[in-house]
């Protein structure tokens, strides 16, 4: 997002210059024609918009960290949920499908117990770990901070665990494994 809000920015900040001065300048080489009144009128309108998208998509973007990067509060490393996590498939294929941890630069993601935002974690990756998707299961829904992609779909990698498919590359959005049994 922040390469969306300095690009709106700067086109709203050289519109509201055209705006103000009428055009008749060079800046960064490009030479801003003079413009007339009503075209003056609609560039710092115009430009005023832009910079306003600018700065709210900052202000959306501050503090925003992943949904995942943080443990719920009850939750610890093997913190017990009820119910057992659905187990692996019967027969393992050869080769588990492999994924990347898509966090954001300098977030973690949590291997869950079950499918669940709400369930224990087992373990914490960093962003680019390569995970190894052994199934897949359908649990809560969750949307990844970094791409905006939402699924339901979890994938039960070699960690033992559930790791929102939201948040691993698989290079598709579609199941890569068999369900969990």
């Amino acid at each position: 997002m922040g390469t969306l809000a300095t690009i709106l920015g700067a086109a709203g900040a050289m519109l509201i210059l055209v705006g103000l001065v009428g055009g008749g300048f060079t800046f960064s080489g490009s030479v801003m024609p003079k413009v007339g009144k009503l075209s003056r009128v609609l560039c710092f309108a115009i430009g005023g918009v832009l910079l306003l998208m600018s700065i709210g998509l900052v202000a959306t973007d501050v503090g925003t960290e992943p949904a995942v990067a943080e443990p719920p509060a009850s939750s610890s490393p093997g913190g017990g949920g009820a119910s057992p996590p659905p187990a692996p498939p019967q027969e393992v294929p050869a080769e588990p499908a492999v994924g990347y941890v898509y966090v954001g630069a300098g977030y973690t993601a949590y291997v869950f117990e079950l499918p669940s935002l709400d369930a224990g974690w087992l373990t914490e990756l960093p962003d680019g770990t390569e995970v190894h998707i052994l199934c897949t299961a359908q649990g809560e829904t969750v949307t990844s901070p970094v791409t905006g992609y939402t699924s339901s779909l979890w994938n039960y990698t070699t960690d033992g665990g559930f790791l929102p498919d939201a948040i691993v590359d698989t290079g598709t959005d579609q199941a890569t494994m068999p369900s969990c049994v």
